[in-house]
């Protein structure tokens, strides 16, 4: 990895993402109307989170609380609704579940292991 690569990756970790986070999650989160969240939205914190790995640790619960209970309202209802929603929801969990699994980084691992062990039962088995 080049120098000039991770300078890059630092500048857009410190300009761009949080402002992005901030008005993307919000907008998707307090959508009142589910079919007008977009399902675009859990495609593009996948895509983060599989690019910025490690360097994005902690904005992991972030995303998640956003995202999480929002989601899971709208596709555990009906298995055929949302299928985009479902699709890049469980890429998503995939993705940050990668980085847990090969020890990328311990940071990483400790994050998810404590954001995931404050579910609640109904929201272990929903995902599960």
């Amino acid at each position: 990895m080049s120098i000039y690569f991770l300078i890059s990756l630092l500048q857009v970790l410190e300009n761009f993402i949080p402002p992005l986070l901030d008005a993307v999650l919000i907008d998707y989160q307090r959508t009142s109307v589910p079919s007008a969240r977009e399902p675009e939205v859990l495609s593009a914190m996948g895509t983060i989170v599989h690019k910025l790995g490690c360097h994005i640790t902690s904005e992991v619960p972030k995303i998640f609380d956003a995202v999480f209970e929002c989601t899971l309202e709208m596709i555990n209802k009906d298995f055929e609704e949302y299928p985009e929603h479902r699709t890049n929801f469980f890429l998503l969990l995939q993705v940050t579940d990668n980085y847990n699994d090969i020890n990328v980084c311990s940071s990483y691992q400790s994050i998810c292991e404590t954001y995931f062990s404050g579910f609640s039962p109904p929201h272990i088995s929903l995902v599960l």
